[in-house]
């Protein structure tokens, strides 16, 4: 299990960080989800590589908008909780 620094943004609004201890970025991601809040930063906190899921998202889509990201983060789990499979709420999303 490793050690994770975070930075996320609760229901409200408000920047909150700290860490956790996970046994990968992706279990440390759905533990910060479980609790409300939406991640904007996750990075191993013992080096290892593992780079930041921010860093990860800019990479892949040349930059993301914080707005834009906790808006498709909010749909996304509202589509799952109402019982939409996962493969239909990437499509429409």
């Amino acid at each position: 299990m490793s050690t994770y620094r975070y930075n996320a943004i609760d229901e409200t609004g408000n920047s909150l960080s700290g860490t956790l201890d996970a046994e990968s970025m992706q279990n440390a991601n759905a533990i910060l989800g479980a609790r409300g809040l939406i991640p904007t930063e996750i990075s191993e906190d013992k080096g290892g590589g593992g780079g930041s899921l921010m860093d990860k998202i800019n990479a892949m889509t040349g930059g993301v908008k914080i707005r834009d990201l906790i808006l498709f983060t909010k749909q996304f789990r509202s589509m799952l909780n109402a019982g939409v499979p996962i493969i239909r709420v990437l499509q429409v999303l």
